[in-house]
């Protein structure tokens, strides 16, 4: 699997449901990269690792198929969440990783796939031999930052029922990213959005200039705002008075 191009600066990675793994967004500037989510595979590993120069990372939020990948490629600097990097330097979080190396090493598994597998592609041994990276410096984002290297970067805190500590990012005040916040969050077996955070996150959406979208998981669509709010707003006219959650499903 290679890099899909959406256009000069931006390309990604494409998601995998086996193992779970998120969209993985590359967008070339003058000194480096910006990396959208590090996803949960080796060949994304791969990808990210040969690409040269600076590399900044940052993290929609701390499920493992959107952070699994950081310590095995080394990033420069890691912008998130204060929850999601402090997941990302818990033991148990390292421990999850080395575990999953363990399982590429000697059973020659991606990631938990029954299909056997030697190395990435192109992977030298690298990925097999599980070597980890360390993280970098890590930059907590609590509110709006904008970066730029030949090319505009906003993080943004986004309101949404899916993960607390939830960020997107806009490119060139054209594309946002918004990893897994348009999706409702498990409570227990069930699928559900909360209520407030959910009118939060269209106020919040309605509240941006950008009109293009790209949700994880969601094959590579560039999907319009008014797209992405009449569905927001058809979930949130399910809800019942009273009741602090909506049924997603």
């Amino acid at each position: 699997m290679q890099l899909v191009e959406i256009n000069e600066k931006i390309s990604y990675f494409p998601q995998l449901e086996e193992p779970l793994s998120s969209d993985v967004i590359v967008v070339k500037g003058d000194s480096g990269y910006f990396v959208f989510d590090a996803g949960n595979c080796p060949e994304a590993a791969e990808m990210l690792m040969e690409l040269s120069g600076t590399k900044r990372l940052i993290l929609s939020h701390f499920h493992m198929d959107h952070v699994a990948n950081v310590e095995r490629v080394g990033f420069d600097e890691v912008y998130g969440s204060q929850k999601t990097l402090k997941r990302i330097s818990e033991v148990s979080f390292a421990k999850q990783v080395r575990e999953i190396f363990e399982i590429e090493k000697t059973k020659g598994e991606c990631l938990g796939s029954k299909e056997p597998r030697d190395e990435a592609p192109g992977a030298g041994g690298r990925i097999a031999e599980g070597k980890m990276h360390g993280i970098g410096e890590k930059i907590a984002i609590d509110y709006p930052v904008t970066l730029y290297d030949g090319v505009k970067i906003d993080i943004l805190p986004i309101p949404c029922s899916h993960s607390k500590g939830s960020l997107m990012m806009i490119v060139d005040d054209s594309i946002a990213f918004i990893g897994d916040a348009f999706y409702a969050m498990f409570k227990g077996e069930n699928r559900v959005y909360n209520a407030q955070k959910l009118k939060e996150e269209i106020d919040f959406i309605e509240s941006l200039s950008v009109d293009k979208f790209f949700l994880s998981h969601d094959s590579g669509k560039i999907r319009n705002k008014r797209f992405v709010l009449r569905l927001l707003n058809a979930f949130y006219a399910r809800r019942e008075p009273g009741k602090p959650y909506i049924e997603a499903e």
